[in-house]
């Protein structure tokens, strides 16, 4: 139970990012790369003082990734409530409209993700439900969406595929093979010149790696590219240190 939810925790860290590529690439490649080299208060500044040039679905994505970041790595009763208001606010927005599915699914895999930290399995299994249901309408109209967000609705898929055919214990090599084709388009979207995209997929492919295929070896080369662009992230470092041994 305790691997099956970390691997729930790891798929959904930050794939709700569905929202690239766009007017404001820019100025969210800038906070994105402060927040993933643990830059919390210039990013967050930044955040708050460009946040009306940035799309909603951005905006919600780099202030969800960014308070998580904190929360993680100083968890606390006080850190835990405070993420569970931000959660709340979010979800009171109009933009959260059940129609609005990008943002939703912005929204749901970062709850899914808190509820998972809280040990509430039967809200997770809800959320998995709901987010299943939103990937699936996504896909029926992908045709109204940026290029770039479809990149990382691709790579949500794909992990979304991982995930379901590692659990399912029957049916072995039809798995094995769904398995293997998921990581054949997480690791084309590792070397797309998106920096949200290439990052998020390295950092799920260094997992994998190391925790579920037992190749370390491979999961090491996915995090040194991690760190060779985050240098200042203590979690990247320590997993590249992991996978060397």
């Amino acid at each position: 139970m305790i691997k099956r939810c970390f691997l729930i925790s790891i798929i959904f860290l930050a794939n709700a990012a569905g929202s690239f590529a766009s007017d404001d690439e820019e100025l969210v490649n800038n906070i994105f790369m402060l927040i993933y080299n643990q830059q919390f208060p210039e990013a967050e500044m930044i955040l708050q003082t460009h946040n009306d040039k940035l799309e909603k679905s951005s905006f919600y994505f780099l202030t969800l990734d960014l308070n998580w970041w904190k929360f993680i790595l100083s968890p606390s009763e006080m850190s835990s409530r405070q993420y569970n208001t931000l959660l709340k606010t979010i979800k009171s927005e109009k933009n959260i409209a059940a129609e609005d599915n990008i943002n939703r699914l912005i929204w749901l895999s970062y709850q899914m993700r808190f509820e998972l930290k809280r040990y509430n399995f039967f809200a997770t299994a809800v959320l998995h439900s709901e987010i299943k249901k939103v990937l699936g309408e996504i896909n029926e109209n992908g045709a109204e969406y940026k290029e770039g967000k479809m990149k990382l609705f691709r790579l949500y898929n794909a992990l979304f595929k991982y995930y379901d055919n590692i659990l399912n214990p029957f049916f072995q090599e039809s798995k094995r093979r769904a398995r293997a084709e998921a990581l054949n388009e997480i690791e084309s979207l590792a070397i797309e010149n998106s920096r949200v995209v290439s990052t998020l997929a390295n950092y799920f492919l260094g997992k994998i790696y190391l925790d579920y295929e037992k190749k370390p070896a491979e999961g090491n080369r996915h995090y040194k590219i991690l760190v060779e662009k985050y240098p200042h992230n203590r979690l990247f470092r320590e997993m590249l240190a992991m996978s060397g041994k």
